[in-house]
């Protein structure tokens, strides 16, 4: 991978200055979205794992699934 960044950086260095700013800048708008798509994405799953009735809903699924727990097979690790 190091070979493909460095002759993609050799290539931006042959732009001129103003494209290989316009080139940063996008990029940089792409991480800046990025993050803040994972942001909220985190949020999301907080704000779900607070919410009384998915806790309601996780916690029937796990007594449903219980009898499993004595079906004599060892945990897997």
């Amino acid at each position: 991978m190091e070979s493909v960044l460095g002759r993609l950086e050799n290539e931006i260095s042959l732009l001129p200055f103003e494209q290989q700013q316009w080139l940063v800048e996008r990029v940089a708008r792409r991480l800046q979205t990025h993050q803040i798509d994972t942001d909220d994405r985190e949020r999301q799953l907080a704000a779900m794992a607070a919410d009384p009735e998915i806790i309601a809903e996780n916690r029937a699924i796990a007594n449903e699934f219980a009898i499993t727990e004595t079906d004599g097979l060892q945990p897997v690790s």
